[in-house]
């Protein structure tokens, strides 16, 4: 028989665990210099903060908001010495922008990102953040009334990795989380189902849509990989199963034609023995002919049996190749699923700016 060669499952455990993309607003004792004047106008901090107002369609309003936290585009080797006081991050957090404020004044810090996968990132970090250093800026009563309202609205998301996201934030405190749900839902759900929401949203945007759109636009590359991972992994799991049942097929098959093997050996021997039993007898005995007669019923029985299991070793030897063919299948289903782990964690790479480790 043709050695199976079975490959047992090797699929990369770095699909199911994509990191996600933190935009983070933080509160402590920091001082990044005197509070501008409320009723002073304040100007942008370089024509590509102002193109990103801009782009994300900031009302008078926000764009103030967004001016008065002194944002900043740092590159990627900069970006998280601007961010170091953010305190303690989680492993898994790929952070991309921060924001952070004493309570009296605030600073926002954006990555410089120019890899087209990620078009609109910028955009949307921007956005984010600006929200942040809104909802800073509302009462606690406007806090209040919004909370029912974003928790609500946090039902409608469908988007797994937003939803992962705010489920993380769910476990901090409340007013972290609806800091956040305020951020997140505000740039990345289209339809919030509350006309009161969106008319809330309309003091820092001329069009919230086009923020999302931005979101749907940076999300691009890491949701064509996933669904084609999400494809590949249930083919592979099927597959999987397939082959777990068509081994133990074999196997039985296999123990079969072994069985039939030893009762035909046993069944020649039995041949040879009334041959040479037959070769024995003289011709002029009585018994003769009666083992004559017992050697060829015997002889065609053998004949018959080698027939049935030269058929049954060929169907076995043809269900033998395709399960391997099946095999070769699934080593491929599951080289591409590892590959697309492998563009996942590449995909990350150009954005992560935290420190690699050294082991």
């Amino acid at each position: 028989m043709k050695n199976l060669g079975w490959i047992g499952s090797t699929k990369s455990k770095s699909i199911n665990s994509w990191k996600f993309i933190a935009l983070v607003a933080v509160f402590g004792v920091l001082r990044f210099g005197p509070q501008i004047a409320d009723g002073l106008p304040v100007e942008p901090t370089s024509h590509e903060i102002k193109k990103l107002a801009d782009a994300t369609t900031m009302t008078s309003e926000a764009q103030q908001v967004f001016y008065k936290q002194t944002p900043t585009i740092q590159t990627k080797s900069n970006f998280l010495k601007d961010c170091h006081k953010l305190g303690n991050l989680d492993e898994d957090q790929l952070l991309l922008g921060c924001y952070v404020s004493d309570g009296q004044s605030g600073k926002i810090v954006i990555e410089s990102i120019s890899d087209e996968r990620f078009k609109g990132m910028m955009e949307l970090i921007a956005a984010h953040e600006m929200l942040h250093a809104a909802y800073r800026q509302l009462s606690q009563s406007e806090r209040d009334a919004l909370a029912p309202r974003l928790k609500k609205a946090a039902h409608r998301v469908t988007d797994r990795h937003l939803a992962k996201v705010l489920k993380k934030y769910e476990d901090t405190n409340s007013d972290r989380f609806v800091n956040e749900l305020h951020s997140h839902l505000g740039t990345e759900l289209y339809d919030l189902g509350d006309a009161e929401l969106e008319q809330h949203y309309r003091r820092y945007f001329v069009d919230r849509h086009r923020v999302v759109a931005f979101a749907q636009q940076s999300n691009a590359a890491r949701n064509k990989l996933d669904d084609r991972a999400d494809r590949l992994k249930l083919e592979v799991d099927t597959l999987e199963l397939k082959l777990k049942s068509a081994k133990q097929d074999l196997k039985a098959m296999q123990q079969n034609l072994a069985d039939r093997r030893q009762n035909l050996d046993m069944l020649h021997a039995n041949v040879i023995q009334l041959r040479e039993q037959a070769e024995q007898t003289d011709r002029q005995d009585s018994n003769w002919i009666a083992a004559i007669a017992q050697f060829e019923q015997m002889k065609s029985r053998y004949n018959q049996q080698v027939q049935e299991y030269n058929v049954q070793l060929q169907q076995s030897q043809n269900q033998a190749d395709q399960f391997n063919l099946q095999v070769d299948r699934y080593n491929q289903k599951v080289k591409a699923y590892n590959e697309i782990a492998h563009e996942q964690r590449s995909l990350l790479a150009e954005l992560d700016s935290r420190p690699k480790s050294k082991n």
